[in-house]
């Protein structure tokens, strides 16, 4: 599968699983300029300089292909970020460096974790709204059926990293969504997180990673994601971070509470 298809497969598989048109959201949220980018028009020279300085970053050879990517992972955040503020009690916010949705040049790209939810709830005694702990969650996809297939996942060592030392104070979690099987799951890190090293990984242009092994048995239909209740549960009980696999559609569910 070129390029070319790869993108064309992950706008379907986003479409099909979120039930949007990929195109209209972006020219509507973020603009023409963006929407030309997935029709593979760039024209703006400032933004061409920027991209130029990323187009080698992981697998992309190319700056517009690295540019869909980008897009299409704001997308993604952006409908999960929906879906979290539209239960009760709950609060999320873009916490990573693009949160303003400009691009960004590859030295100014740092490995923070996506998002921040908020927790509060009303006290019974007074009515006051009391904000409790709040979770960082990180989004990671897989358009092409490697967990499923594998049973495990792959981080840039210093995303892994990163997220471990921002757990040390805060409750930082994965969210994965593996969209091609329209299912999603969760894993909670921090300093316990099991993990092998990676001299060099053919998808990070042959830099180091860490692997981590998941137990697919626990993906949970995607539908599951929408269903405000549910949902609001799982946070409740702890569960916050999502991990999304889009080559085959499916979610993954675990327990986030320490054993």
């Amino acid at each position: 599968m070129n390029t070319l298809e790869k993108i064309k497969n992950k706008i379907q598989i986003i479409e099909e699983c979120f039930d949007i048109d990929v195109y209209k959201y972006v020219e509507e949220k973020y603009g023409q300029d963006y929407c030309n980018i997935l029709h593979g028009k760039i024209e703006n020279k400032e933004l061409i300089e920027i991209l130029n300085t990323c187009k080698n970053k992981e697998k992309w050879t190319g700056a517009v292909d690295y540019a869909k990517d980008v897009l299409l992972g704001w997308v993604t955040e952006d409908l999960v970020v929906n879906i979290i503020n539209n239960l009760n009690g709950f609060t999320c916010n873009l916490n990573s460096v693009d949160a303003e949705r400009k691009f960004l040049k590859a030295n100014q790209v740092k490995s923070i974790p996506d998002l921040l939810v908020e927790r509060e709830r009303i006290q019974a005694n007074n009515g006051k709204c009391v904000r409790e702990k709040n979770f960082m969650v990180e989004i990671v996809t897989d358009f092409n059926g490697f967990w499923e297939q594998n049973k495990k996942l792959h981080f840039r060592t210093t995303k892994l990293d990163n997220l471990k030392k921002h757990a040390e104070n805060n409750t930082v979690c994965v969210l994965a969504l593996d969209l091609k099987n329209k299912k999603f799951g969760f894993i909670k890190i921090n300093n316990k997180t099991e993990a092998k090293y990676i001299e060099k990984h053919k998808s990070y242009k042959d830099k180091p990673a860490w692997e981590i092994k998941i137990d697919y048995n626990k993906f949970r239909d995607i539908t599951v994601l929408k269903d405000a209740n549910y949902l609001q549960s799982l946070l409740l009980r702890g569960y916050i971070v999502i991990i999304i696999e889009s080559y085959q559609s499916s979610l993954i569910l675990f327990n986030l509470e320490d054993p």
